[in-house]
């Protein structure tokens, strides 16, 4: 695989610069490990050569950042839900091969690695979201620039900045009622459940490029009863007349990363009394 890469990159001039790259032995003997025990990396590596020479030679958090930034363009750009989802799927395709490399160098110890994947998901699930709402705004149901009222909270080991390569991302979806701008006569639960059920197809439906994360709701108050998203004064109901102790500590992670953010940083802050009893 190692001699495929470099008569690729003598046929091809947009890869022309990683050639020298892969002549030296640290680079080589980097590649030659992942082209022998990750078969995922490889292919990564042999469907985007030009990633691979965009991480060797920028900053590993250089180049995080611009990714960041280009997958929040391109999801405004996007026209259309297979657009949106290849962005996403591209996007995660570049940060699994960034931190995998940077990974194996040594070049990020394991809690840069595992807070990389955590905002590389917060960077994904709020690019969604805006992309979701901006269709919504366009068909005449939804009558503000922000998704105000719209609540997605990481929780777990996502919450925590602790997500590993593998790792499901758990989500909590609420809606606050006194700050939403639906269209008058449209129900709230229903566009609600629909938009969040839309959000988990974006991010892990499987296509040509992959999937983003796996997505599990059910760590929501009673999920085996309530929808994917639940009305915050539910919420605040359950909490405080039947919450358990297991999901106090679930809590304890708990994290706005998407949607109204200042709304969900309220609404834990409502909450903490239910968290952290006396």
């Amino acid at each position: 695989l190692l001699d495929d890469l470099g008569r690729r990159c003598s046929e091809q001039a947009d890869i022309a610069g990683l050639q020298p790259l892969i002549g030296q032995r640290p680079v080589r003997d980097l590649l030659a490990g992942i082209f022998g025990a990750s078969p995922y990396l490889a292919s990564l590596i042999e469907r985007s050569p030009a990633s691979l020479l965009a991480a060797l030679v920028t900053p590993p958090e250089a180049r995080f950042a611009a990714l960041v930034h280009d997958v929040a363009a391109a999801l405004e750009r996007a026209a259309s839900a297979a657009d949106a989802m290849r962005d996403l799927r591209l996007f995660k395709n570049e940060v699994a091969l960034l931190t995998a490399l940077a990974d194996l160098a040594g070049v990020w110890p394991v809690m840069t690695v595992t807070r990389c994947l955590s905002e590389a998901a917060d960077a994904a699930v709020a690019g969604a979201v805006r992309f979701l709402f901006r269709q919504a705004r366009q068909r005449g149901e939804w009558l503000a620039d922000e998704p105000a009222g719209y609540i997605v909270l990481a929780m777990g080991k996502y919450g925590a900045f602790e997500l590993n390569y593998s790792s499901d991302i758990d989500l909590i979806v609420f809606y606050d009622a006194s700050r939403v701008h639906l269209r008058p006569g449209l129900e709230m639960q229903p566009f609600f459940v629909r938009l969040t059920r839309d959000l988990v197809r974006l991010l892990q439906e499987r296509t040509e490029h992959g999937y983003v994360f796996r997505t599990d709701l059910r760590l929501r108050p009673d999920p085996g009863s309530t929808p994917l998203a639940i009305s915050t004064d539910a919420a605040f109901n359950y909490y405080e007349n039947v919450g358990q102790n297991w999901e106090r500590a679930a809590l304890i992670k708990a994290r706005a990363i998407a949607g109204d953010i200042p709304g969900g940083e309220s609404f834990l802050a409502e909450l903490a009394p239910f968290i952290w009893r006396k």
